[in-house]
């Protein structure tokens, strides 16, 4: 037996030792972004800069998460098509229901019962007689 025979090509993985599924390793430039500054350490206009920053992400944030207002159009729309659906939906589950009952009903009620009659005799192969004779 050669070398060449017992090879066997298959490429084993094993992952890094104490990597946990699905966590990737933090690359160097998003390990910056959350880190605090000394505000002491900072100039006058990057503080003031800092601040309105923080000032309008807290304005997006209120604007973003407020409740959103409909106009009238849009709130009788919303609510006729939501009794309108309903409705709709009522009727098609009661009409489902009411072709399951329907198919359960007959298939339980309609159905002759079997009987066990002798089988009927096999017809012989002779020809019909004729009408004249």
């Amino acid at each position: 037996m050669t070398q060449q025979d017992t090879y066997d090509p298959q490429f084993m993985h094993y992952g890094v030792k104490g990597q946990q599924w699905g966590v990737r390793k933090r690359s160097s430039s998003s390990a910056s972004k959350g880190k605090a500054v000394d505000p002491a350490t900072l100039s006058n206009a990057q503080l003031s800069s800092m601040v309105r920053r923080m000032k309008v992400q807290k304005s997006y944030s209120e604007v973003a998460n407020s409740p959103k207002q409909r106009s009238e159009g849009k709130e009788y729309a919303h609510s006729l098509l939501k009794s309108v659906g309903t409705t709709i939906a009522t009727a098609a589950i009661g009409a489902a229901v009411g072709f399951a009952v329907n198919k359960a009903m007959k298939t339980r009620f309609d159905t002759p019962k079997k009987s066990f009659a002798p089988p009927l005799p096999l017809r012989t192969l002779t020809p019909p007689l004729p009408l004249g004779l």
